[in-house]
């Protein structure tokens, strides 16, 4: 076999077999702790959210009483206060994790404008944070009523920007996979290239090369009209809907990148 050739063959199996060794033993110390510590904060921040959450389903079921209480009585007493500022402390506690959730993933892509999503995260956890003050300052089924409607205002906005952020985050990661992609495939012609200069018949090769080409070329059009979709989803009508169409987009994407590493694959 042709040294060239053989050299796209040994090209072939380290992208696919010794590269993410090599990759994982290619970080630092100081790279390595540093992924450590970002790890442990996310475990820790999502271990916060699942306390918030089943204190919230406590207080909550403590607050479906008192309304049935409250039902029967028509009035709500001094000692009934404490059970309602309980029950919105709590679900303010839980949607600011959730806000710091969603400001944490965006935070953590690639996106050139993730530091907009992140401004626009902080604040709305910090309008939630200083909804404490108004619990406390509370003290009339009116006032609890109407501060009832300003959280769920608030968190309205916070639902609608993590779904847009959750569809973002995913797209990200398609990206990555298509930055690879593409690299290995820049890669493989070059070697190809050299092959033929080296007099080698690469006519299989350059079949398998123009089916990678043509793939990665749709997992890019796919990734970004998904893209656009996710930026959409927060002033969406149907939130759900529109992530489902971004998410159509994102899977085509995803497939298109798959059977880019198929011809590549074809190269050994």
């Amino acid at each position: 076999m042709n040294t060239k050739i053989m050299a796209l063959v040994v090209m072939a199996i380290l992208m696919f077999s010794v590269a993410p060794t090599a990759l994982a033993a290619s970080f630092s110390e100081r790279g390595q702790a540093g992924l450590n510590a970002a790890t442990k904060d996310w475990k820790n921040l999502n271990a916060e959210y699942d306390q918030y959450k089943a204190e919230y389903k406590s207080a909550k079921a403590e607050l479906v009483q008192l309304k049935a209480d409250l039902k029967k009585r028509g009035t709500l007493t001094q000692a009934d206060i404490p059970a309602v500022q309980d029950y919105f402390h709590t679900a303010l506690d839980l949607a600011v994790t959730h806000t710091q959730r969603a400001s944490k993933l965006i935070g953590e892509t690639s996106l050139t404008d993730k530091a907009t999503y992140v401004a626009r995260l902080d604040g709305y956890a910090n309008s939630l944070n200083a909804m404490h003050a108004d619990v406390d300052a509370a003290s009339t089924r009116a006032e609890f009523n109407a501060l009832g409607v300003k959280i769920r205002d608030e968190y309205n906005k916070v639902n609608a920007e993590s779904k847009e952020v959750a569809c973002l985050v995913g797209i990200d990661r398609v990206n990555i996979a298509i930055d690879a992609a593409e690299g290995w495939y820049n890669r493989a012609v070059e070697l190809t290239d050299e092959a033929e200069a080296a007099g080698t018949n690469v006519d299989r090769q350059r079949k398998a090369l123009a089916q990678a080409r043509s793939d990665i070329d749709k997992a890019i059009a796919e990734s970004e009209a998904s893209l656009n979709e996710c930026r959409a989803v927060s002033n969406a009508v149907n939130f759900d809907q529109a992530v489902r169409n971004a998410n159509q987009k994102r899977d085509k994407a995803v497939s298109y990148v798959r059977s880019s590493i198929s011809a590549l694959r074809s190269l050994v």
